[in-house]
Order: C-alpha cells, then sequence, then structure tokens
C-alpha cells in the first residue's frame, strides 16, 4: 500500500506536494467535496496528481484514523487564514511527537479554518520530528508561536526541542573533539535541568576526554543520586573515583611523598576489583620508603591473587634480593613455571647472577723483571660476603720477589649511608716485614651525583724505616652503559710522590667487564728493598677481563707492564675464579 503524507514548505507556502519518505499517514481518498465524513471501503486509494494540489485549489486531503476522518486544507488555506484565536477543539494528531502514540485533546466549538491551521502546523511539526528534523519542527512551532502567542503548549514544545536540538549539538561537538563548545553546550543545559539524564553523561564524558576525571566523577555522583534506578551511574562513579584515587597516589609517589601515596592506595589495596594497581602503588611505596622486604611481601600476596602476571613475580625477587634475601629470591625464581622462566630472567636483566653476590675467589699469577731479576709469583684465595647494608672483603696471599717472601693478609668492610654516601675502611698486614708494608690502614668515602660518582681515601703504610701516607681522589663518569671513566690522582706528602690514573670500564652487566689502569707520574716502589714508596719516573699499565660463564662460576685475568726509572722494568700476568653463591 502506498503511503503518502501531506507536506509544506514552511517558508514557500505556495508549494503543496504530496511526501512519502517514511510517511506514517495512509491517504484514503481525496475529493472537493466537503460534506465527506465517513470512509467506506468502496472509497478507491489513490494519490491526488500534484499539479492539482500545487495549484492551490480548495480540494481535501482525507486521512484515515481509526473511524475517524481528518480533513486538512492545503497550503493556500493555511497561509491565507491570519486569525490568532487559538483553537479549543482540536482533532486527534496521528502521532505524539514522533513516537507514534495517539494523544487526544478536548474538542468544543471553532472556527473551521483555525482549527485546521492549528492541527496542519501541529501535524507538520510531528512529521519533522519524526524524520527527526529537529530544526524544521521547532521553525513550525514557531510560526504557529506568532499566530497562536498565548499557547503555553507551544511555548513548551519550543523550549523542550530546542533542549533536544542543543543536545544534539554537545554531542557532535564532543564526537568531533570539540571539548570547549561541549562543555560550554552541556553545562548550560546540565544547570537548567533538560533532561539532566542524558545531559550529564554528556558532560561526564567531556571531562574525561580531557583528563578531568574528578569533575567526570562528580556528575557520575550526582546522577546516580538522582537516578538510583540505575546501578551503572554509581558502578562508573566508584570506578572513576578509585581511578582518581589511585592517580593522586602516583602523582604523590613521583613528588616523593610515599606516606600520602601508601594512605590513598591501602584502601583499594585490602579488596575489590582495584586491589592490582593498588597493590602495586603500595610496594612502590614500600620501596620509597626503604622497606623493600615488605614490597616483596606485597609484591608476593599479588602474585597469589593474579598468578599469570610474569611481571609481579619478578617484581618480588628483584625486592628480595635487594633486601638480601637471596635464597628466598632464589625460591621464588625457581618456582616460576618453565614457560615464563624467559620473562621473568628478561626482566632480572637476562641473568640470574645478580641473586648470588657472595663468592669465593682463588688468584694465582707471575711476573719477570728486568736486571736478572728471578721470576715473582702470588698465589691467594679472597671471599666476599654481603650484608643487607655492606660487605665485607677478606683476602690472603703469598708472595715471592727478588728471592724473598712475603704473607699479606688483608680486609675491607664497604658500607652504605644516606644521601648518596657510601664508605669503606680496611686494614693489611704482612708479618714478613720486608717488601711488603709491615701493616696498614685505609678509610675512604664515595659520593653518587647523578652519572657522577666522586671518591677519596687516606691509606696509611708503615715499613720497617719509613711511613708513607697516600692521598688519592678522584671522580668516575658513567656515560650511558656500558661505559664509565674514572680518574684518579695519588699524592704521597713524605716523598712528595704522585701519580695520575685514568681507567675506563667497558661493563657489560654481570656477565662481562673489560678494564684497564693507565698511570704515569713521579711514584714508584723499590722492590728490591724495604724503602717503601720513592720518587722516581714511573708508569703502569694494567689490562683486565671478567667473564661471568653462568650463575655461580666466573674467571679473569689481567696482563701488566711496570716501569720504574734507574730500577727496573716488570711485566706479568694474574688469573682468578670465582664461585659465587
Amino acid at each position: 500500500m502506498v503511503r503518502w503524507i501531506f507536506y509544506q514548505n514552511q517558508l514557500d507556502k505556495s508549494v503543496l506536494f504530496l511526501y512519502n519518505e517514511g510517511a506514517i499517514y495512509e491517504l484514503h481518498y481525496a475529493v472537493s467535496d466537503p460534506t465527506m465524513k465517513q470512509s467506506t471501503k468502496e472509497n478507491k486509494r489513490y494519490a491526488v496528481p500534484r499539479s492539482r494540489i500545487s495549484g492551490g485549489q480548495p480540494g481535501w486531503i482525507i486521512f484515515a484514523v481509526g473511524a475517524f476522518l481528518c480533513p486538512v486544507y492545503p497550503v493556500a488555506a493555511l497561509a491565507q487564514n491570519t486569525s490568532t484565536h487559538v483553537p479549543t477543539s482540536r482533532v486527534k494528531a496521528p502521532i505524539d511527537h514522533g513516537n507514534g502514540v495517539g494523544s487526544g485533546r478536548s474538542m468544543g466549538k471553532s472556527d473551521a479554518s483555525g482549527r485546521v491551521n492549528y492541527d496542519s502546523g501541529i501535524l507538520l511539526a510531528r512529521n519533522y520530528l519524526a524524520t527527526h528534523r529537529i530544526a524544521d519542527a521547532i521553525n513550525v512551532y514557531r510560526m504557529l508561536q506568532k499566530k497562536y502567542p498565548n499557547d503555553m503548549e507551544l511555548h513548551r514544545l519550543i523550549v523542550h526541542y530546542q533542549g533536544v536540538l542543543e543536545i544534539e549539538n554537545a554531542e557532535s561537538a564532543l564526537s568531533g573533539k570539540r571539548y570547549d563548545l561541549a562543555i560550554k553546550l552541556s553545562r548550560e543545559l546540565y544547570r537548567e535541568g533538560i533532561d539532566r539524564y542524558r545531559v550529564g553523561l554528556i558532560l561526564a564524558k567531556v571531562y574525561l576526554a580531557k583528563g578531568q576525571v574528578g569533575r567526570a566523577a562528580e556528575i557520575y555522583k550526582h546522577l546516580a543520586r538522582r537516578y538510583p534506578m540505575d546501578p551503572d551511574l554509581a558502578r562508573q562513579y566508584t570506578h572513576l573515583n578509585a581511578d582518581m584515587t589511585l592517580t593522586e597516589a602516583q602523582a604523590d609517589l613521583r613528588k616523593g611523598n610515599w606516606q600520602d601515596a601508601m594512605a590513598r592506595s591501602i584502601p583499594l589495596y585490602e579488596h575489590g576489583p582495584y586491589r592490582l594497581r593498588a597493590g602495586e602503588i603500595f610496594a612502590r611505596s614500600y620501596v620509597a620508603a626503604g622497606s623493600r622486604e615488605q614490597a616483596a611481601v606485597v609484591y608476593m600476596a599479588l602474585e597469589k591473587d593474579y598468578p599469570d602476571n610474569v611481571s609481579l613475580r619478578a617484581a618480588a625477587i628483584w625486592n628480595l634480593l635487594y633486601a638480601y634475601h637471596n635464597d628466598s629470591a632464589l625460591r621464588a625464581y625457581n618456582a616460576v613455571p618453565e614457560n615464563d622462566k624467559p620473562t621473568v630472567l628478561h626482566a632480572l636483566g637476562g641473568s640470574i647472577a645478580p641473586l648470588y653476590t657472595n663468592y669465593v675467589m682463588l688468584f694465582g699469577g707471575m711476573a719477570t723483571s728486568t736486571r736478572g731479576y728471578p721470576n715473582d709469583n702470588r698465589v691467594g684465595i679472597a671471599v666476599n660476603k654481603s650484608f643487607k647494608d655492606g660487605a665485607l672483603y677478606l683476602s690472603a696471599s703469598k708472595e715471592a720477589r727478588f728471592g724473598e717472601h712475603a704473607t699479606e693478609i688483608s680486609g675491607v668492610y664497604y658500607f652504605g649511608l644516606r644521601d648518596g654516601y657510601s664508605g669503606y675502611v680496611g686494614a693489611s698486614f704482612s708479618p714478613e716485614n720486608n717488601f711488603l708494608a709491615h701493616y696498614g690502614v685505609v678509610l675512604g668515602l664515595t659520593k653518587s651525583i647523578g652519572s657522577v660518582e666522586i671518591y677519596g681515601s687516606v691509606r696509611q703504610l708503615a715499613f720497617s724505616n719509613i711511613d708513607a701516607t697516600v692521598l688519592s681522589g678522584g671522580a668516575r663518569y658513567y656515560f650511558r652503559n656500558p661505559l664509565s671513566i674514572g680518574f684518579t690522582t695519588f699524592y704521597v706528602p713524605q716523598t712528595d710522590a704522585y701519580s695520575i690514573m685514568l681507567s675506563p670500564i667497558w661493563n657489560t652487566g654481570e656477565d662481562n667487564k673489560i678494564y684497564m689502569n693507565l698511570s704515569a707520574g713521579m711514584a714508584g716502589e723499590d722492590l728490591g728493598s724495604n724503602r717503601g714508596i720513592l720518587k722516581t719516573p714511573s708508569a703502569t699499565i694494567v689490562l683486565g677481563d671478567s667473564i661471568r660463564l653462568d650463575a655461580h662460576i666466573s674467571v679473569g685475568g689481567e696482563v701488566f707492564h711496570e716501569y720504574r726509572k734507574a730500577l727496573y722494568n716488570r711485566s706479568g700476568g694474574l688469573a682468578f675464579v670465582r664461585y659465587w653463591w
């Protein structure tokens, strides 16, 4: 069945034609006899020729609405009616503003032309609404309002649909990422209370798009109170409020306010769907506070709830390592499923070697000298034991030089201090009291400032016939991995001896370290006697390499050449093997 609707161009009042785009009225009959009041089954269905209607002839177009025939005048009749009287009798409207639901009004006496004029405009506006042409519908209502200024219903319709149009403009601005315009439009509508639910959602989405989570959360909070039957509003508010809290906690961490970060994250860590994110912030707060054991506890608790999150296991292992719980770190690593171990290993720097910070080392070497001196040799053993806040290095060695033998026992303790400082203190002893110092003590201090490490030390050596104080100071600059270069000066005030040393290190991680020492100056030992350190032109070069074969074994060696003017030239090498645990 062909469906048609009587359509008017609201600006050009001379145009009249039939319209069939999505129309919802059924055209049954068209005659020029206005006495026709009933529709019969015999009525033929046909469309009035457009030429006849557009000519403005006074015909009737009959619409069947149930058993009631609704007459509508042509455009010419609507345009010619200038009465401002609001008819009190109106026909039944086919639809209610586009939703297809009929609405009725009480009918009384009125002139036919006024009634038809008013109702024709209402029908036209509703058809515009049915086809979502809201602006056109508003224009029709405004045209009617000029003729019927006392009709409050027209005023209400204009206000309502103007709000609908502005809402759509706000949605269009949001989708077009014109956020400032979207905020301006939706704020005004929200304050005026126009479709507050829909407008509130638009406003919240705009705030989220601009990163203003707090404002978006407030909108959802107000909507949730106003519309308690919609659980999504409360859920969205809870989500945004949690997100805002955790974002503020992250900002606190960046500022160093770990106490505030911890206070914000604890409630969300203890329960709810935000446990993972809150827990990670909670753990990092412990790290910032220097409590790595507690950080590891948090990470391991999270790991139980999120067993597929391999990064949690890696974080727990790292914090156990830094807290010097090496055994616990190893157990955690060994408990990782085989398929996940490569990922954890990558997070640990590609090796579990850092988990083993203690070692025992065996070393030995030989050297040959000019002027017919016999070959020298040296063997020894050393042990390094790490602690939470320091490390202890102990060694014992036996040397033979120029036909003499000497034993040396030494130890150094390294410890951390506050604000980037660290220090060390040590002592040595040689019971033979010949070419080695009878005893010695050393005290050193180091300060890290960004990529620079500044250090200095005082070493006191006691030979059989002289005491020597060796003062040293320098700095090491760490370039981008793996290169660093150190520059150190040495001075002996008793003899005015001095030396300058350049020491680059090419450190590729725990697996390989290549190092070199280049020194020159006016300082050298008289190895043929016990006169200690002399002021004599000297130079030394040392080149070494250390390779980590696996988590437990590393090997290395170095070669050296010494020049001492008027004394000797000496070359040799040394090798070592370390076992880590």
